[in-house]
């Protein structure tokens, strides 16, 4: 069994933070080796400010999302790490590639096997319960994680309270992440808004409005697409009225809450904007994100929500079936409900 840097820790992400839990090398029924860096008094911790007197490694999930001619595992980014940070404190940071959509089941076959990395990175907060599950984790020292980490504790100490704890133990930590840098985005046709001489519309009403319109002149619908996976259609619908027990039950990215309220808000308004003829009417056929593009890109509908990033093609595909097109990022608060104090 390699050495560790403190103790295995299995780090998993919710979806607007990350959360963390200290874990064993052993799965179900096998115990679990726990290591301290306390001092031997007891007192303290051990002051590792200068490197650990002997190398030590540890495991570090990554995401292999087949980009071709990209080692997930050997890059300038882990290369970075290794430099700035491993070499620093006589660590060798080794990386395990994950695949993105087979994560669980690659995770669940290391911890069966006993080698599954120090760190478990997760989307979902019930799949972190289900490592926890396995026996394979260890509880975390807070007192450990503020003395290592101050800075990143005193940011995150109310959250870990919060949502820490399992079984009255400390299992979870948590990494906020900032929506300011994240990638996702809606493009509408600015064109087609100045053809019928609309604003940008910033809430829902006129969003609505801007498609009844577009149907009118004949250029198009809004775009749309059948949600499979990542059930996030129904955070615009959150309101005061929801309680925290509500929040535990249904929030869950990998089973949509159907019967929650929320859901009935959402599935209501994407009726009535179906009916009215004024969201794409097969948009249940866009299964896939190039099936959404491909209806924007040949003018069939005008708007289109997507991730981007150095491989956007999006705007040169638009451009070559239609020369004179323009696009403008739709104003977020059009998607959302809450706005209008919709029910």
């Amino acid at each position: 069994m390699r050495k560790k840097a403190a103790r295995s820790a299995a780090v998993v992400l919710a979806a607007a933070m990350t959360v963390g839990i200290l874990a064993g090398c052993g799965s179900k029924g096998q115990g679990n080796e726990e290591t301290s860096n306390r001092t031997e008094d007891g007192t303290g911790f051990k002051d590792y400010s200068e490197g650990f007197p002997e190398e030590v490694t540890i495991q570090i999930p990554v995401y292999d999302r087949a980009y071709e001619g990209w080692d997930p595992t050997d890059n300038s980014y882990t290369n970075w790490v290794q430099t700035e940070f491993g070499d620093k404190y006589n660590i060798n940071v080794e990386y395990v590639a994950i695949g993105r959509t087979t994560e669980v089941q690659d995770y669940m076959q290391m911890i069966a096997a006993q080698t599954a990395p120090d760190i478990i990175m997760s989307y979902d907060m019930p799949q972190a319960v289900n490592y926890y599950n396995e026996d394979a984790m260890q509880p975390l020292d807070l007192e450990e994680i503020e003395y290592y980490a101050p800075t990143y504790y005193a940011n995150m100490k109310d959250t870990v309270a919060q949502y820490g704890s399992l079984d009255g133990e400390n299992m979870f930590f948590f990494a906020e992440r900032n929506p300011v840098y994240y990638s996702e985005i809606t493009l509408i046709r600015q064109d087609w808004l100045d053809e019928v001489g609309m604003d940008m519309p910033t809430n829902e009403a006129e969003l609505e409005e801007v498609g009844r319109a577009w149907k009118e002149a004949g250029l198009g619908t809004l775009g749309n697409s059948l949600i499979t996976q990542s059930f996030t259609y129904e955070y615009p619908y959150f309101d005061d009225s929801i309680s925290e027990e509500e929040y535990g039950k249904y929030l869950d990215l990998t089973v949509a809450p159907l019967t929650w309220e929320p859901s009935e808000k959402y599935l209501k308004n994407l009726n009535e904007e179906y009916n009215e003829g004024i969201v794409d009417q097969e948009f249940y056929l866009n299964a896939q994100d190039t099936d959404w593009k491909a209806d924007f890109v040949f003018g069939r509908c005008g708007t289109y929500k997507f991730r981007i990033g150095n491989t956007t093609d999006v705007f040169d595909s638009l451009l070559a079936n239609n020369p004179d097109a323009e696009v403008s990022t739709l104003d977020p608060g059009a998607l959302s409900p809450e706005l209008l104090g919709a029910n």
